[in-house]
This record gives structure tokens, C-alpha cells and sequence, in this order.
């Protein structure tokens, strides 16, 4: 009796993992220019850029507003398991004021691969603000490039390299 009531947890068991409907397996998509669509195929032509796009790219506006520094503690690079692999950019660190956002420029790769990220944070200069810093923790999307060795710097300081 044990025996039947082990098969029978047994064969469910199995039948659980059996999809019902195989769909159509997803064909990669292998991006590398500045787009949010992940249909555009490697070209010679495509620019380099993110496919996620950067939740801390400058907005309108920001030419109205108060520039400043911050102040990253820690950075790393964290590559994604996808096809084509995507790059992210983890950092933490503050910024001046709780008044100031977040900003986060992503350049292009140079002719030796180098990709500076430009990192600065934008507050309204008139507003009054407590003047305490306001930590970040943010991820930022790099992207996907052609094959290659890339190496990341965050406002001029390296933060690693990967390979593509």
C-alpha cells in the first residue's frame, strides 16, 4: 500500500513539470544601439548604447536646476545572464541634499572600449532643503555591445571591465 501512494506522488510529481503547451521557444535578440526595443539586430551601424533605458538618464527641465557633484562610496560592474549579456552598474554613495535626483549619463564606448558614466545629482537651487546628506543605492542599465574587452569608469574613476 505504501508502494501506490509513493506512485502516485511520484507520477504527479512528474506531471507537474510537464508543460501543458510548449510555446515557441524566444529567439534571442542580439542589440547594441540606444533603443528600449529588443528587436533590432547587430549591425556595423548600430550605436552602442543601453536597451533598458536608464531610470537615471537627465529629464527635462534639468537645465533649470542646480547642478552638483555626489559623493559614489561603491561601484561595481554585474553582467546580466542573457543573450547578448547585459551590463549593469551598481552603485552606492550620497548626495548632498534629500532635495537632490539622482543623474547618470551613460557615453558611448571610445576607440579603445572605455565607457565613462557621468554621475551627478540636480536639486531647485531656490528651495530650501535640509542640509544633510541623502544617501543612493542605484542600478544602471549599461547595455549590450558587439564582442569585445570594455572597461567602466564612473566620473573618471575605474570600476572594472568585462568582455562582451
Amino acid at each position: 500500500m505504501k508502494h501506490f501512494f509513493f506512485l502516485i506522488l511520484l507520477s504527479s510529481l512528474f506531471a507537474a513539470c510537464v508543460p501543458l503547451q510548449p510555446g515557441p521557444s524566444p529567439t534571442p535578440s542580439a542589440v547594441v544601439g540606444p533603443t528600449t526595443s529588443a528587436d533590432v539586430p547587430v549591425t556595423s551601424e548600430t550605436p552602442v548604447a543601453t536597451i533598458i533605458p536608464n531610470p537615471y538618464a537627465p529629464q527635462p527641465g534639468d537645465d533649470n536646476l542646480a547642478r552638483a557633484s555626489t559623493f559614489v562610496t561603491s561601484s561595481s560592474l554585474l553582467a546580466m545572464d542573457s543573450f547578448p549579456p547585459q551590463i549593469e552598474l551598481i552603485l552606492s554613495g550620497a548626495m548632498p541634499t534629500p532635495c537632490h535626483s539622482l543623474r547618470a549619463v551613460v557615453h558611448e564606448p571610445d576607440s579603445a572600449n572605455n565607457i565613462d558614466v557621468e554621475v551627478y545629482s540636480v536639486a531647485n537651487g531656490d528651495k530650501l532643503c535640509d542640509q544633510v546628506l541623502q544617501s543612493f543605492d542605484a542600478t544602471i542599465p549599461l547595455g549590450a555591445y558587439p564582442p569585445g574587452h570594455y572597461t567602466v569608469s564612473v566620473n573618471g574613476a575605474l570600476v572594472g571591465d568585462f568582455n562582451s
